[in-house]
């Protein structure tokens, strides 16, 4: 039936694509983000947030724009969360900062966060996701 009206009013499915350079692939997954969600308890009582939406299991969570005094943290709860979000991938670490030496880390089997200050006493927060591989995180240098 050459002509039909079926024919005429059809519109292309999208499909989505990577392009590659040997041919053309769905992957058929769909990407990956991460949620860091960290709260900071200062010693005054009170509490900061910060959220951040990453594409890699890294994150710079606390820059030192965000201005926030080193020694001022008292303790933190830093929850992490794989979207599209699943039970099995939601994860919380929790502890109280140590202002006897100019950073403070901890870890866990998934976890590890670093707190560090500058010269002038402002906060750096960095946190990856190990996923087991604990060498991965020491053979990395920060930038």
């Amino acid at each position: 039936m050459p002509g039909s009206d079926m024919t005429r009013a059809s519109v292309p499915i999208p499909i989505n694509y990577t392009k590659s350079c040997y041919s053309f692939s769905d992957s058929g997954k769909p990407k990956k983000r991460y949620l860091f969600d960290l709260v900071l308890t200062l010693k005054n009582r009170q509490t900061k947030k910060f959220t951040k939406l990453e594409k890699n299991l890294k994150s710079t969570i606390i820059d030192i724009e965000d201005n926030i005094n080193y020694d001022e943290i008292s303790d933190f709860v830093l929850n992490f969360a794989e979207i599209p979000f699943d039970n099995d991938n939601e994860y919380t670490i929790q502890g109280k900062i140590n202002h006897s030496f100019s950073s403070f880390h901890l870890n866990s089997d998934k976890f590890y966060i670093e707190f560090s200050q500058n010269y002038s006493g402002k906060t750096i927060c960095q946190s990856y996701i190990l996923d087991g591989n604990l060498d991965y995180i020491l053979s990395i240098s920060p930038n």
